[in-house]
């Protein structure tokens, strides 16, 4: 077994979520103009309780008129806001004690996906076949006129599959992993869940904007989302083995045998697949700076994340990070795209995925637009 430490630090502010949901705004306390903490469970059912449950207050912050103590919160947020009537916030996944961390899954997830587009990018026999498959599958839901289901890849079945689990087994026909949970090789590599943070996370608005500048609307006003961040420059360490014997049983003839060499190949797919989606993310942004609709506060910090970034983590990954769409033929993006849209009236210039998640801020009746979320730089130490 070889025992490495894997150091994360991000470049951009990113939220990685788990499965408790949103918050309503009444679970967060105004400690001051710019901070805010979230009540522990039992101090918000007494308040709630005697506000008489009314619903109505849910939408709205804590309000002052208790004298609340540390003892109270579980933990704090920075905010640059000042008005108490938000959505509901989407938290970080935290621990019990309210501290934030990043699960092994989310890093061993990315790796995956980008070890997949490496070994694909490298096959053409394989970019064929997953191109035939994708093709056959829409070409059977576009021909089912009565669909009513929500258009999204991840809606589409083949064979009593989800589409994403179908098309793996492109992945599994190839034997890149291995046939069986028990042959897949990326057993070999053990991930520690990170250290919790002892920083405090922020609040901030989100936009999601398409790429013809247009922003994402709700009753004809725009759909703000409310997202815990983990700050950019915020640094987690892993804890990573590599089962060298283990490696070597498998004998895998897409991976290297070696360790050492196991480890090099994770990164040159980290490095090539990050590389590919930032070429796809500055068309998407060369277009959003031609509708001129936005100011960017700070071109150089996209200039950083393009030359330092190596893996994107957490939400708004989109379609692009998530999976082999990239590798797709234009003629087929045009085909998911029509798919996708089909509902709305389609621009010729459509792009899939349509829409980005922002960080923004408001500046009299526009947007500044801070930066997309969760570009990081993951290294060996």
């Amino acid at each position: 077994m070889l025992n490495y430490v894997f150091k994360l630090t991000f470049l951009s502010d990113a939220h990685v979520g788990g499965s408790e949901g949103r918050l309503f705004p009444a679970m967060f306390f105004r400690v001051s103009n710019n901070r805010i903490a979230r009540l522990k469970d039992k101090t918000f059912f007494k308040i709630f309780s005697q506000l008489g449950f009314d619903r109505s207050r849910l939408r709205e912050l804590c309000p002052n008129i208790f004298n609340l103590s540390d003892d109270d919160f579980l933990y704090y947020l920075k905010v640059d806001m000042t008005n108490s009537r938000i959505g509901e916030i989407e938290p970080l996944i935290r621990t019990p004690q309210g501290k934030y961390y990043i699960p092994a899954t989310s890093i061993k997830g990315a790796i995956r996906t980008a070890l997949n587009y490496f070994i694909f990018k490298n096959d053409g026999k394989l970019i064929g076949k997953l191109n035939d498959m994708v093709d056959e599958i829409l070409s059977r839901e576009l021909r089912r006129r009565n669909n009513k289901r929500k258009r999204n890849l991840s809606s589409m079945t083949c064979k009593g599959e989800r589409v994403d689990d179908y098309i793996n087994s492109v992945l599994r026909k190839a034997n890149i992993y291995g046939k069986g949970q028990n042959k897949d090789i990326l057993r070999v590599l053990r991930i520690s869940d990170s250290e919790t943070s002892e920083g405090e996370a922020k609040l901030s608005p989100i936009l999601s904007i398409k790429h013809n500048g247009r922003i994402v609307k709700i009753n004809n006003r725009p759909a703000i989302s409310y997202f815990e961040l983990i700050p950019r420059g915020t640094v987690f360490k892993f804890n990573v083995s590599i089962d060298d014997w283990l490696l070597k049983k498998l004998d895998n003839p897409w991976f290297p045998n070696n360790a050492s060499d196991f480890v090099d190949m994770i990164f040159d797919a980290l490095r090539t697949f990050s590389t590919d989606y930032k070429k796809e993310e500055e068309k998407y942004i060369s277009e959003l700076k031609s509708t001129g609709n936005f100011t960017f506060s700070n071109m150089g910090f996209f200039n950083h994340i393009k030359e330092h970034s190596n893996i994107k983590v957490g939400s708004g990954s989109t379609i692009l990070a998530t999976s082999l769409f990239m590798l797709l033929k234009d003629d087929l993006k045009r085909k998911i795209r029509d798919f996708i849209l089909s509902r709305r009236r389609i621009p010729r210039n459509a792009l899939v995925p349509e829409t980005r998640k922002w960080i923004a801020k408001m500046s009299g009746r526009s947007w500044i637009l801070v930066s997309t979320l969760g570009w990081a730089k993951l290294e060996v130490l």
